[in-house]
């Protein structure tokens, strides 16, 4: 008798183990159905959110058309391939001499007119934002060719200048300017980063002397443009575009069931769940920055660190894997912003206008302006890391 009470006791221990083991996979299961679907009406929300903004923007200068500028942009892309992209570096490094540019690009000329042509056809088109899905081969924009594109644009721009074509250079660059924020605009992190770059790019060509030769009707179009340019370009990091892609690529990936390995375990070893709750844990880190204003930068960054840290120290290894590295990003894009408003405000000091300084990315007042004789500098309390944001004008 007592053989088989030990047998029964064994069996109903067995049959509880049973049910135990089937009312946790009944719980992770629904754990991790409740955050995927939250994960998933999250991202279906920012779209919609999205698709509601203006879908238009104006141009820099003239007249508009009802194009899609990426189809333009894409186009363009396609077109500079054939082109060496280090060789467009190193041009475009040759010195601030047009003449010297001019010459030395004398062979490459041709050969990048129809991508330019592209491209400002697409800075043309009212309609510029991009948000194709993250399975689309265009969800990430290539660095390398739209690096080369913007960098046949800076050479352009030099050798119009050195052919005494002012206006023409002006038109130019602002299109490649453009081109850099339409793709800023509409990206996740990584893509605005290469917003920010060509940007910089773009810029590069309008040092002090360059300035100093433009005409009144060249000098007039570009103060317009990088007016109109500023007001578009945030100084912030675009951080619901970068939600939106999280939660559809996750829900595209096709090993979101696979059972995952012992980091999961506090999650039943659900992919679905550990992935849905990153998504979700970083999604609320980026609200929190929303409610902070571009102008209070030392509150936004030690929100970062915070934000950072929490990541950090979660149990959720995809979480501190799936993070940006925030400070570095905004950073950036605070640097651009400031290159871009010292560009205007220079500009407005060899055309002998006085006005304001314009608002310092990295503090809650203007860039400061110091004179010292001829020279002006323009400067700003803060930096982004070693690159010190300062412009020196010579009138």
């Amino acid at each position: 008798m007592m053989g088989l009470s030990r047998k029964k006791s064994t069996l109903v221990g067995i049959a509880a183990g049973v049910l135990a083991l089937l009312a946790m996979a009944s719980y992770v299961r629904m754990e991790a159905d409740k955050h995927w679907r939250e994960m998933t009406l999250l991202g279906d929300d920012i779209r919609e959110q999205w698709l509601r903004q203006p879908q238009a923007r104006l141009p820099l200068w003239g007249p508009a058309t009802d194009d899609n500028a990426f189809d333009h942009y894409r186009r363009a892309v396609k077109l500079i391939e054939p082109i060496d992209s280090l060789e467009l570096v190193v041009d475009n490094q040759t010195g601030s001499d047009d003449a010297r540019v001019a010459l030395h690009c004398s062979g490459l000329r041709a050969s990048w007119q129809p991508c330019l042509d592209a491209m400002q056809s697409g800075a043309r088109s009212l309609r510029a934002l991009d948000l194709p899905h993250p399975s689309s081969a265009s969800s990430t924009y290539p660095l390398i060719q739209y690096r080369s594109v913007v960098n046949a644009a800076a050479l352009e721009a030099r050798i119009l200048r050195h052919e005494g074509d002012m206006l023409r250079s002006v038109q130019v660059t602002l299109d490649a300017m453009t081109m850099a924020s339409d793709i800023f605009l509409s990206g996740v992190v990584i893509n605005q980063m290469i917003g920010v770059a060509l940007l910089e790019i773009a810029m590069e060509p309008w040092s002090d002397s360059a300035l100093a030769k433009l005409s009144d009707h060249a000098a007039n179009t570009l103060a317009s443009g990088l007016a109109q340019l500023d007001a578009r370009m945030p100084t912030h990091m675009l951080t619901r575009r970068e939600t939106l892609f999280m939660t559809e690529a996750l829900q595209a990936w096709p090993c979101q069931d696979e059972p995952m390995g012992l980091a999961a375990w506090r999650y039943g070893f659900s992919h679905r769940w550990m992935l849905a709750e990153a998504v979700l844990m970083i999604a609320d880190g980026f609200e929190r920055l929303e409610g902070i204003a571009d102008s209070d930068w030392e509150i936004r960054k030690a929100m970062f660190e915070r934000i950072c840290d929490e990541t950090r120290a979660s149990n959720n290894t995809f979480a501190r894997n799936m993070s940006p590295n925030l400070v570095h990003a905004e950073t950036s894009i605070r640097q651009t912003v400031g290159n871009l408003r010292m560009l205007r405000m220079a500009l407005e000091m060899h055309r002998g206008l006085t006005s304001d300084p314009l608002a310092d990315p990295f503090g809650t007042g203007p860039l400061l302006v110091v004179r010292c004789g001829d020279s002006t500098l323009i400067k700003s309390i803060g930096n982004a890391g070693n690159r010190k944001l300062q412009r020196s004008v010579t009138l």
